[in-house]
């Protein structure tokens, strides 16, 4: 993610590092690859064999090296041509076929072939069709193992890319559906819920910085109930809707302040509570991350203003209420006051340091 997490010092800093975080484009490129899986349909039409009505497999077993003499469409001559490949395959060791092998075992494993594509598949078959278990390399190195229907992944698979990524769990026509879990080389995953090639139901996101979003997804996008964990322990527990926060959660920084209440592309916006470690407390309307409109300001005394706010700051009609209640009411400006209303008399006991209201909003 780069730097887009850290402490946040102000309602700015706040706003842009959860925009950083949510909505930057290296994550939407890696939602595109992970979404692609064969990047575009370019590798995912590779599993397909042609439809001509002609056998588009040729028998490998007679094809040599001219100089060596050895054969050139060994298992472990393919799997050592791309050396990402080749430890990727090193360091999660050989893939595990799990559950009843039953249904597969009158179909017979045949020699290597290969695909008009260039592809080799090594397994079993039906007829001219992948079926059962087999495992299936392309010319870039990129290796798929798994089970196979109809010529076509289906059941538990596992495809590691030509650049090291890799994805592991169901397959449906040869697509991505069902539980898996997809991971970058520099250590960012998801693992949850898959329809169609996207991430939907719940699922689990890490990021390169060591953030982690669990909740609900949506074709593709953070949607519904969900928690954001940053690597300085803030957090935020709540609603998501086109992969930013919208609707009602809490945030807590690390310094601990806490924002509880409604939320619009990022920012607060709308009814809600926001407390600091001190003890002071606002309780009202926010606009863009702002408070706007009505709301309720208390300082760790109990001293409080109640009224209109702008921009941030106390504008409009207002009152001061004082340790004994009492109330004076006034009228402020871009956070300053202009003047009591009612009582002109000065009255010391109702004043609030202007700095008290602005610092840390």
């Amino acid at each position: 993610m780069g730097n887009q997490c850290g402490c946040y010092r102000n309602n700015a800093d706040a706003r842009h590092e959860l925009e950083g975080q949510l909505d930057a484009p290296e994550y939407h490129a890696s939602a595109t690859k992970i979404q692609a899986h064969y990047r575009g349909k370019k590798v995912r039409q590779q599993l397909k064999e042609t439809a001509d009505g002609q056998d588009p497999l040729k028998k490998l077993n007679d094809i040599e090296n001219a100089t060596t003499g050895e054969t050139v469409f060994s298992p472990s001559s393919l799997e050592k041509r791309n050396p990402k490949v080749a430890a990727i395959l090193n360091q999660l060791g050989p893939f595990k076929y799990e559950g009843s092998l039953k249904t597969f075992d009158s179909f017979p494993t045949k020699s290597p072939r290969k695909l008009e594509n260039g592809a080799i598949y090594v397994g079993q078959w039906d007829g001219d069709l992948r079926h059962g278990k087999g495992k299936q390399y392309w010319p870039d190195g990129a290796v798929y193992e798994g089970y196979w229907a109809d010529g076509k992944a289906n059941g538990r698979g596992r495809l590691i890319h030509a650049d090291g990524d890799y994805y592991e769990g169901n397959w449906v026509n040869d697509k991505v559906s069902g539980y898996g879990k997809y991971v970058h080389p520099d250590g960012r995953y998801y693992e949850g819920e898959w329809i169609n090639e996207k991430q939907h139901g719940r699922g689990k996101e890490r990021y390169s910085d060591g953030s982690v979003y669990e909740g609900m997804f949506v074709d593709g996008k953070k949607q519904g109930l969900g928690t954001m964990r940053w690597i300085d322990h803030s957090i935020y527990t709540g609603e998501f809707h086109n992969n930013v926060i919208n609707g009602k959660g809490r945030y807590c920084w690390a310094d601990g302040r806490v924002y509880e209440g409604e939320w619009k592309d990022n920012k607060m916006h709308g009814e809600g509570i926001f407390t600091w470690p001190d003890g002071r407390r606002y309780e009202g309307s926010y606009r863009n991350d702002k408070k706007e409109g009505f709301g309720i300001y208390i300082l760790q005394d109990g001293k409080r203003y109640e009224g209109q706010w702008a921009d941030g700051k106390q504008h409009g009609t207002g009152k001061y209420i004082n340790l004994n209640g009492q109330v004076k009411r006034g009228e402020w400006k871009e956070g300053k006051r202009v003047k009591w209303i009612g009582d002109t008399q000065n009255d010391t006991t109702f004043e609030i340091k202007e700095s008290a209201i602005s610092s840390k909003l």
